[in-house]
């Protein structure tokens, strides 16, 4: 049994310049932007870079599957 200090995140992201890790499959935009420290969340917009390199806005209450290969980019403006 490992200890919880050494589990790592099933899920790897990129929010602006910074990793996060998150064993959450599928988060909403109010989940994405706490874990990253934008609080409160209400004051932030939160977009998804898509594979084409378009930004795609999330709300907060929107769920953004992270099971697909690779590492899902995000990027934050107040």
């Amino acid at each position: 049994m490992t200890n919880p200090a050494e589990r790592r995140a099933r899920f790897a992201i990129r929010i602006n310049d910074t990793s996060f890790g998150t064993d959450d499959p599928l988060p909403n935009g109010r989940d994405l932007l706490e874990l990253a420290g934008f609080r409160p969340a209400d004051d932030y917009l939160l977009f998804q870079q898509l594979t084409d390199g378009m930004l795609e806005d999330i709300n907060l209450s929107e769920n953004v599957p992270l099971d697909c290969p690779g590492i899902e980019r995000f990027f934050v403006l107040k």
